[in-house]
């Protein structure tokens, strides 16, 4: 009897064995010549998935901002806010020529990629020198602080005696 409990387990796993085998197998189609394309893969429908919800904004120029952007494609400086929370991997207040935003489309009020005057005529605004002007009366002098000269000359005291 112990002998034939060794040979359990070798019995169930040939049965198993034997049983698999004797399954249909599944019938694959023959390729043609016209279907050589692979079929999408989850990657490629994720990206087509955000390309039909975002449209991809990418800086051009130095100046860019978050805030100009989202004035460019939103229609409102304050929705900044809006795009900072759809690109997580970015800085807002960091961003770089080459870096890609990514603007949802349900927001844009244009798809025309943003213009030079645009971003131009506010950085113009946000860098003009403010220039104070100041009357010839209200003038003072500038007082020095530290050692002062003296009036009276040096005198010179000799030595000799």
């Amino acid at each position: 009897m112990r002998s034939l409990l060794k040979y359990i387990p070798w019995i169930c796993l040939c049965s198993l064995l034997i049983f698999y085998g004797c399954l249909p197998q599944r019938q694959t189609k023959p390729m043609d010549k016209q279907s050589t394309v692979d079929p999408p893969t989850m990657e490629t429908k994720r990206i087509d998935s955000i390309k039909q919800a975002y449209f991809i904004h990418i800086v051009k120029w130095d100046g860019e901002s978050l805030s100009l952007i989202s004035r460019w494609y939103l229609g409102n400086f304050e929705d900044w806010k809006l795009l900072a929370r759809h690109n997580s991997e970015l800085n807002p207040s960091n961003i770089h020529v080459g870096d890609r935003v990514w603007v949802p489309k349900y927001q844009m009020i244009t798809s025309k990629p943003m213009t030079k005057s645009f971003l131009e005529s506010y950085n113009k605004k946000k860098h003009k020198p403010i220039i104070k002007k100041t009357n010839e009366s209200e003038k003072k002098p500038i007082e020095l602080y530290g050692p002062k000269e003296h009036e009276e000359e040096n005198e010179e005291y000799s030595h000799d005696q």
